[in-house]
């Protein structure tokens, strides 16, 4: 009798344990795919990653998160809230893992994100229990939960705001899946308009990045000079062999600004500001006696709640010497020339907007030199140089101490005049200034490029120490 009862207790067992192992094999099984899922066929960008949760929970682990936690106690309080609104659960990676499954399809097209998931059993369960209830529906094959819409296919969840975003996705090829990394990694990627670019991030250290972006630049022979070597490291840099290397790099990452109707405020208010500022025109070819080219963003004050940014240039000459600065044309009509010199280096001044906007234009040595105000130009006089070298043919560098400090400034003023959508200046003081704060403390970043089979190889740092490039003791020419 006491064997069979212990039969009958172990019975039990046995069979809640086959039910256990039953349910987190299935759980596995819906969880597990063969493509990431489907977007939009014209999305502008796509963020992928094969296991998100795991991306997030290491990125959490990182410094990111480590210079958060000295402003917040819960660095991701405010995004709990949203999702918390949206999904009816706070998320953790654990959660996102158990309801939403491991691969993550984010995409942006027409003005309107949406997400592809391969989730388990519990959101199957429970979508399954909503759909029963009458009035959820879109139409036919799509339903609608608060603010989201949302459709299966194959076994995959499409979720939007947008309806137009959802149906669209029904109607795509499946997305594949990205190369599988031993450490998480999280894709950021395009494949529309004429620059598509693909980089990947890895959840460690100073969240490292690879990548390309099918631009064409001039190749090198030799490693780029560091022109700039001031004491105090500028808020941006970017270094390539010609200025039309800097502008096809940007235009590669910048927004059409063209075809976007959201962007018709701000096109419009650069129209203005060429419009009254009466710039000229560059004569064609103006930059064919320049060689390698610098653009440095030294930093950006507030005056009153306008955001000036003190930028500079820097061209080195080569082939000819030409007799003009190539960018005198732009004042050339318009605007009070101020002959001026900077210790050995001659140039003019064009006062526009007193101390805070006075372009100026000079020339030292083999090195074409403009600025947005004096003091930067007189910095730029005595620092130039090309001591130092990269190898790479383009080079971009952040600081982002700088630029969180900016933010810390700016904030505040703009939220107490309500120009921040849906926060006052106590929003401010709450939900953005740590932030800020914490961008502070995150070093810099670094990336170098150079051109392989028709793309630009792009490799480097998010985040890190922001310091120059290590000088080599030899000229590479010597």
């Amino acid at each position: 009798m006491r064997l069979r009862a212990i039969m009958r207790g172990w019975r039990g067992f046995v069979l809640a344990g086959a039910l256990f192992v039953l349910l987190v094999s299935g759980d596995a099984w819906l969880k597990a795919g063969t493509h990431m899922g489907f977007k939009p066929p014209e999305a502008q960008w796509v963020l992928e990653s094969r296991d998100f949760p795991a991306f997030w929970a290491a990125v959490e682990r990182g410094p990111v998160f480590d210079a958060l936690r000295q402003e917040l106690s819960q660095p991701l309080h405010r995004f709990d809230l949203i999702a918390y609104e949206a999904t009816g659960m706070r998320l953790t990676p654990y959660r996102w893992e158990a309801w939403l499954g491991s691969s993550a399809l984010i995409a942006y097209a027409d003005d309107h994100a949406g997400i592809s998931l391969r989730p388990g059993l519990l959101l199957r369960v429970a979508s399954a229990f909503h759909r029963v209830f009458p009035g959820t529906e879109a139409n036919e094959d799509i339903h609608a939960y608060r603010d989201f819409y949302y459709a299966w296919r194959d076994g995959y969840l499409i979720a939007s705001p947008s309806l137009d975003y959802v149906q669209d996705a029904l109607e795509t090829s499946p997305v594949r899946l990205p190369p599988r990394q031993e450490t998480p990694h999280l894709v950021w990627r395009t494949e529309s308009g004429s620059h598509p670019f693909h980089f990947g991030i890895a959840a460690r250290g100073n969240l490292p990045l690879e990548g390309w972006v099918q631009a064409e630049i001039e190749s090198r022979d030799r490693p780029l000079e560091q022109h700039y070597g001031a004491a105090i490291e500028p808020m941006a840099v970017l270094t390539a062999t010609r200025w039309d290397d800097l502008a096809t790099f940007l235009r590669a990452f910048a927004p059409n600004l063209e075809e976007r109707p959201s962007a018709a405020p701000l096109r419009r208010a650069l129209e203005d500001t060429v419009s009254q500022w009466r710039l000229g025109e560059l004569e064609e070819g103006w930059d064919e006696t320049l060689g390698q080219t610098t653009f440095v963003l030294s930093d950006i004050e507030r005056y009153g709640l306008i955001p000036m940014p003190h930028a500079a240039f820097i061209g080195e000459e080569y082939h000819r010497r030409a007799l003009a600065h190539p960018l005198e044309p732009l004042f050339a009509s318009g605007f009070t020339s101020i002959p001026y010199q900077w210790g050995p280096a001659e140039g003019a001044m064009y006062p526009l907007w007193g101390a805070a906007l006075s372009p100026c234009l000079a020339r030292s040595g083999p090195y074409w030199l403009a600025a947005t105000r004096e003091r930067l130009i007189s910095d730029l006089v005595e620092h130039v140089s090309g001591d130092s070298y990269t190898e790479a043919d383009l080079e971009l560098r952040l600081n982002w101490e700088p630029a969180g400090n900016a933010l810390t400034d700016f904030l505040p003023e703009w939220g107490s005049y309500g120009l921040i959508p849906g926060a006052d200046e106590g929003d401010v003081q709450r939900d953005y200034l740590p932030y800020a704060n914490a961008l502070a403390r995150l070093g810099g970043l670094r990336i170098t490029g150079r051109m392989h089979d028709g793309r630009l190889q792009l490799q480097g740092q998010l985040i890190g120490e922001p310091g120059m490039a290590e000088p080599q003791e030899d000229n590479p020419d010597s």
